[in-house]
């Protein structure tokens, strides 16, 4: 039996900056300082061709989400009767 591989969506930085809502030199910035993962699909030359795969996008909104209003009331509600 033969396992077929589905390579990851491949962004580019300007497809990740329209999708977060800001401009792509604030996507390069969070790449250089490793914020962000992104890989070099150059094939040759000195200038780089970065991609970011969907999955490492997801974790990086993830990993800055902040919890609801409503989670935020209701543990202090919580909180405030105990």
């Amino acid at each position: 039996m033969s396992s077929l591989r589905v390579a990851p969506q491949l962004l580019t930085p300007d497809q990740v900056a329209e999708r977060m809502g800001v401009s792509r030199s604030t996507v390069h910035n969070l790449i250089s300082t490793g914020q962000l993962a992104a890989v070099d699909i150059r094939s040759s030359g000195t200038r780089p061709r970065l991609r970011v795969t969907e999955d490492d996008l997801a974790a990086f909104v993830a990993a800055r989400a902040l919890p609801s209003v409503r989670d935020e009331v209701t543990r202090r509600r919580k909180a405030a009767q105990a």
